[in-house]
């Protein structure tokens, strides 16, 4: 399985966003991003991702993506 391709790691974002971090660590972007530690989170939470992202261990990212992920469907499907 190609983990690059994996639905975990998709995030919909605009094309210029999506350019400027592309072939980058998330440690390496994240000076970019606001320095502001609740609208960063705010930001993440909005796209699922796991406040530790920024640590650059894409397999623990791949894991904690996916269990939010997985939570927000049961949610919405009222599966529990």
């Amino acid at each position: 399985m190609n983990k690059s391709t994996c639905l975990a790691n998709f995030s919909l974002l605009a094309r210029t966003d999506n350019n400027k971090i592309k072939d980058k660590s998330p440690s390496s972007y994240r000076p970019e991003m606001p320095a502001d530690n609740t609208i960063l989170e705010k930001i993440l939470s909005t796209h699922f991702c796991p406040t530790n992202m920024f640590a650059d261990d894409y397999d623990s990212f791949l894991v904690s993506r996916a269990d939010l992920l997985i939570k927000k469907a049961k949610e919405l499907s009222q599966v529990s």
